[in-house]
């Protein structure tokens, strides 16, 4: 049950991070005379509600991968579910950069 669990938590995390890359970033660039740069900010009601929505359901097949694998019920499921489960918010990343820098709103400052 956990390792379902934490699949669907990683497959809604990535959806939330592809819709929020998408629709939901801006990227601020800005160049002086001595430097370059960029700053990305998503929006952040709704980068808020993905942090807070996964926070609280990641820890769920987290807890139960963990008591599954010290109970030795369903080790191989417990383990799939812990690394599912910390490795989720690092996808997730990854995924809304990418997306960000990709099709982001780009603003000069």
């Amino acid at each position: 049950m956990a390792m379902l669990i934490a699949i669907c938590v990683m497959g809604l995390s990535v959806v939330a991070s592809v819709l929020i890359g998408l629709t939901s970033t801006t990227l601020y660039l800005y160049n002086t005379g001595t430097s370059a740069g960029f700053n990305m900010r998503p929006d952040q009601g709704t980068f808020a509600a993905q942090m807070l929505l996964g926070s609280i359901l990641g820890v769920w097949p987290l807890t139960q991968g963990i008591v599954a694998v010290v109970q030795n019920r369903g080790r191989r499921q417990g383990i799939v579910a812990i690394v599912l489960a910390a490795a989720a918010p690092l996808v997730s990343l990854v995924v809304w950069v990418a997306l960000g820098f990709a099709f982001g709103h780009h603003v000069q400052a």
